[in-house]
């Protein structure tokens, strides 16, 4: 999802909504590529998350909506901020309506399951996972309807 934000000659603010976990990633890569990071989170945040977000050195607002979407929500809040940043260098990460979210697990996290089980010769009967944006269970399902579940 970052592929179309890459310039190394020039600082990016980066600006997502996250439950955590993506948050998390990009507020790593911004501090070892010093870019500014802003992470609109829910207030229900888990508290290590959020601890591991501020250690990072990001930008961490807490948002009270009920709704993402709507005024008061991560999502709404941050496309707002967003776009009150001006005209500065500045990239928005949509993990929730971004089809590389789902690309990105087709193409590496789910090969990287199945290539694990057989390779341990085990059978692979159930995948439980954390669910924030449904990124990776959207990419894991493509694979087993696209690739088959062997």
């Amino acid at each position: 999802m970052l592929d179309s934000s890459k310039n190394e000659n020039q600082s990016i603010h980066f600006v997502i909504a996250s439950s955590g976990n993506a948050g998390i990633s990009l507020a790593y890569l911004c501090k070892i590529l010093n870019h500014k990071c802003t992470i609109f989170v829910s207030k229900d945040i888990e508290d290590p998350k959020y601890r591991i977000l501020k250690k990072l050195e990001a930008q961490v607002i807490k948002c009270v909506g009920k709704t993402s979407t709507l005024p008061g929500g991560w999502v709404y809040e941050s496309l707002k901020f967003y776009n009150e940043l001006g005209p500065i260098n500045k990239h928005y990460i949509d993990q929730f309506d971004n089809e590389r979210n789902i690309e990105a697990h087709y193409a590496s996290t789910a090969p990287e399951i199945f290539s694990y089980f057989k390779r341990q010769s085990k059978p692979l009967d159930y995948i439980f996972l954390g669910i924030g944006s449904g990124g990776t269970a959207v990419g894991i399902q493509k694979y087993i309807n696209t690739r088959g579940a062997s």
